[in-house]
């Protein structure tokens, strides 16, 4: 340990040794502003002004790159600018560049795709020339453009490293419509960062050129560190580059890479179970991606028979997954067959029926290793069954730490968004980052959200909060395999497509005077989560775990997770009386209303729809208020019993009604005992013998002929037969008799044309691509 601190006090006064004497001194020296307008005069004319024209394609402009035009912000005093802008504004973007050579001119990469670029000229006052780009730095942000011809007038700039100081900082600006050439004393010079590793690198402090006294260039700063023993200075003659030509066969080898290894993936996806609706729906957030029934994405080849499918299904999605097929470009196809979700990323891995060759080369050297570098990146934008591809150029600016210490690029974005007009975001696509010899550097994935806020459970999420994911961190979770898969989120059967986690209790939502009546504004965020115990199903673990009727339930700490999740559900009192209301107008309401309306409440909500996906068998404690205490109470999550919307079903053709088995929460609401005999009318057809006998949803039928029915299979063979049948219906407290003639349910069968039941496929409206 004592030689290596020696080792680095001894580099360090080398380097100092190094640095020449007159920077010790330079702050001592006084520069008037005559001699820094000299300086300013004799290099005006080595600065030229690059101008791009933008163009749109395809009815697109050019994505905002925030954190570059951040960095030619700060380079240029205040400007930037907004391809959208250049484009409806009719003028060039415009950017300071450096007179190398005669038909020789540096400038910062924009990193635009050709398509948006229509010309690029160079401008030395009045004078125009046509330019073209020649060559790319490879770990600087510069690009080397070849003049048609050279401009008349301009002096080239001639670097003298051997030049000592004091230095100063010169560069053009735009300020008040105009460029200007700026010179100030250089505030920082040469300095020395020393990385964990022991890496020992020079920093180059200010960005710009740096000239003496007399205006000599010195050496062009910039943000990029230098290894130890190289030249701190450095002249754009010495930056390592991409040339054109090269560029072009690197390109090429990333189109190929993406048309070997990344395949279009489609996935067809059962109808969601259709179901009646509560009438406090109107509260709950929805969104219609949980009612997909195909799905058109990417899906990365891992190896020649295992591909990771880009999408981030939430466990009620993924269940209803019935098929798989993979595309390439050229039109092979290829099945595949769920293998298992990842825990921890919006992907799953998928087994390939047949094996495929070109499997993805994946960069496994640290990402830090390549901050600054030149880079390219596949832009995939996925559009039904087909897809655009782009590639071009990227680099990584700066990084940053995220989940459990993984570092990510800090600004190349996972998506992009397709702009047709002044911010109305289009088509999304996913963004691949690639070394220059073809390698998959960091693949868009976006973080599973274990616990999320109530908003998010009913949202299916494909690509939106995507990052970047090193190629290093993709091959750990493959190299993982089960152990990085979660077991609760993959298809099921239509049986279990509906099932639900339970707790057992019903809830009032908290609101601010409830808070503040019982003490707990700070433990509810006055009253914005937290729900109140109204009523303990017998048996249910909220009883057996020893929750009571007014309970405040505050949050759950579930098993693995970091952050508690909130309860926090929907406002509904103001829906209170809207049932009572319903029943009393009797049959002055058309039946169809009753098909789209579950006065029961739903049994999925935020609690039950959270604890689902976290999974069976997880351990979670529940923080509870009651009577001035906060107590903890350990549960497991288990699956409840059947609900309505998962209840046994029987649908008569002869009749033209579909009836349900009575489940807990539907005997609850009609206050009926577990052995009352009765099954729920869940839909009735228009026209049919059942609606001409006056026979509505959400009544009850206790009986055929005198025979109690206690669940629709019972129903089902009472009518089988077919003939007149005599039903005792039951609406709320009221019954009556109800004379129903049909034909045998085997006759009704062929006589049927292919079923259409809203209950058993989804809805005409309903959604059924996503992109």
């Amino acid at each position: 340990m004592r030689n290596a601190k020696t080792s680095i006090l001894l580099l360090a006064a080398l380097l100092l040794a190094a640095l020449p004497a007159t920077l010790a001194a330079e702050e001592d020296d006084a520069t008037t502003a005559p001699e820094l307008a000299k300086i300013a005069e004799k290099l005006a004319g080595s600065f030229v002004v690059v101008e791009l024209t933008i163009q749109s394609d395809k009815g697109e402009v050019p994505e905002r790159d925030w954190n570059w035009m951040s960095r030619l912000q700060a380079a240029t005093a205040g400007w930037f600018n907004d391809w959208g802008d250049c484009v409806e504004e009719e003028r060039p973007a415009e950017f300071p560049g450096f007179l190398l050579a005669d038909n020789r001119v540096l400038t910062a990469d924009p990193t635009l795709h050709p398509r948006f670029i229509k010309q690029i000229m160079v401008r030395a006052g009045e004078e125009v020339v046509a330019a073209e780009i020649e060559a790319y730095g490879r770990d600087r942000d510069a690009i080397f453009l070849k003049l048609a011809q050279p401009l008349k007038g301009r002096r080239p700039l001639a670097f003298d490293t051997s030049r000592e100081g004091p230095y100063f900082l010169a560069a053009l600006a735009h300020e008040n419509s105009i460029w200007k050439t700026k010179v100030s004393r250089m505030t920082k010079h040469l300095g020395v960062e020393r990385a964990p590793d022991g890496h020992i690198a020079f920093n180059q402090g200010e960005s710009g050129l740096c000239v003496d006294r007399e205006g000599v260039p010195v050496y062009m700063t910039g943000r990029q560190n230098l290894p130890l023993g190289e030249s701190w200075r450095q002249t754009p003659a010495d930056w390592p580059t991409v040339s054109a030509a090269e560029m072009e066969a690197a390109l090429s080898r990333v189109e190929q890479a993406v048309s070997q290894s990344l395949l279009r993936a489609k996935l067809r996806l059962r109808s969601p179970r259709s179901s009646a609706n509560s009438p406090y729906d109107f509260y709950r957030s929805s969104d219609d991606g949980d009612a997909v029934t195909e799905w058109n994405g990417t899906a990365v080849l891992v190896d020649d028979q295992t591909a990771l499918v880009l999408a981030n299904l939430r466990p009620k999605v993924t269940a209803r997954l019935e098929a798989i097929r993979l595309f390439r470009d050229n039109g092979t196809e290829v099945e595949a067959t769920f293998a298992g979700t990842l825990k921890d990323y919006g992907a799953f891995l998928a087994k390939l029926a047949k094996p495929l060759s070109g499997e993805v080369a994946l960069e496994t050297r640290p990402i830090r290793e390549y901050e600054s570098q030149l880079l390219l990146k596949a832009q995939i934008r996925v559009l039904g069954e087909s897809r655009n591809v782009y590639c071009w150029r990227d680099r990584i600016d700066s990084l940053h730490l995220g989940w459990r210490r993984q570092v990510y690029p800090a600004n190349s974005a996972a998506t992009s968004v397709a702009q047709r007009r002044w911010d109305a975001s289009e088509v999304v696509a996913l963004n691949f980052l690639y070394t220059l010899d073809g390698r998959l550097l960091a693949v868009p994935i976006a973080k599973r959200r274990h616990i999320a806020s109530e908003e998010s459970w009913y949202s299916m999420e494909s690509s939106g909060g995507a990052t970047l994911l090193a190629g290093e961190y993709v091959t750990g979770v493959l190299a993982a395999g089960l152990a990085a898969v979660d077991p609760e989120n993959r298809p099921l059967t239509e049986e279990e497509e509906n099932r639900l986690a339970w707790l057992g209790v019903e809830l009032q939502s908290m609101t601010a005077d409830l808070a503040r009546m019982n003490g707990i504004a700070d433990q509810t965020a006055n009253g914005t989560t937290g729900a109140i115990v109204t009523y303990l199903y017998p048996d249910s673990p909220a009883a057996i775990g020893g929750l009571e009727i007014g309970d405040v339930l505050l949050r759950l700490h579930i098993e693995d997770q970091p952050k508690p999740l909130e309860i926090q559900l929907a406002d509904t009192r103001s829906m209170s009386g809207m049932m009572e209301q319903l029943w009393s107008a009797g049959d002055q309401v058309p039946p169809e209303y009753f098909e789209n309306v579950q006065p029961w409440g739903a049994v999925e909500n935020a609690l039950t729809r959270a604890l689902t996906d976290i999974g069976f068998g997880k351990k979670f404690t529940a923080e509870v208020f009651r009577d001035g205490e906060i107590l903890r109470k350990d549960f497991v999550v288990i699956e409840g019993p059947a609900h309505y919307n998962s209840a046994k079903r029987f649908k008569s053709k002869a009749a033209g009604l579909t009836v349900r088995d009575l489940t807990y929460e539907v005997r609850r609401y009609f206050r009926c005992k577990p052995d009352d005999p009765g099954v729920i009318v869940s839909k009735v057809e228009r026209g049919s013998r059942a609606n001409v006998a006056g026979i509505t949803p959400i009544e009850i039928i206790l009986s055929v002929n005198d025979q109690p029915v206690h669940s629709a299979a019972e129903f089902e063979q009472a009518i089988a037969g077919g003939g007149d049948y005599r039903l005792n219906v039951k609406r709320m407290t009221m019954t009556r008799v109800v004379e129903l003639k049909v034909k045998a349910e085997a006759e009704a069968l062929k006589e049927s044309q292919p079923d259409t039941d809203v209950e058993e496929s989804a809805e005409s409206d309903t959604p059924n691509v996503a992109e």
